[in-house]
């Protein structure tokens, strides 16, 4: 199996990086393709809806505020999340409680 071909190539025109886990499971790896260059609403709006195929999310260094990390909203596949070097506060970190796979979160830095 191969992941979404087409998903992939709007991830990257946003900005992200993307692989998929493994050749037996499609669900992909995500990353920031500039990290301190900061994630403009559109690219977090393509992020979000590529969230049924995302496990592992890796934000680190995206310019990332509590308002951006609403635009993502709730993310039910999402199973790590890493947000270390954003201006992420405790009210979104909060926030992240609804997200119900979540199992390893890195927000320190």
């Amino acid at each position: 199996m191969a992941a979404d071909s087409e998903l992939l190539g709007k991830l990257f025109r946003a900005g992200f990086l993307a692989r998929q886990l493994s050749q037996a499971d499609t669900r992909l790896t995500v990353n920031v393709n500039s990290p301190g260059a900061g994630m403009e609403e559109g690219s977090l709006r393509v992020l979000s809806a590529a969230w049924a195929q995302i496990a592992s999310l890796d934000l680190r260094d995206a310019a990332l505020d509590d308002d951006g990390l609403a635009l993502l909203g709730v993310q039910a596949g999402v199973t790590d999340l890493r947000l270390s070097h954003n201006r992420v506060t405790d009210r979104g970190v909060t926030a992240l409680a609804r997200w119900p796979k979540l199992d390893s979160l890195n927000p320190y830095g």
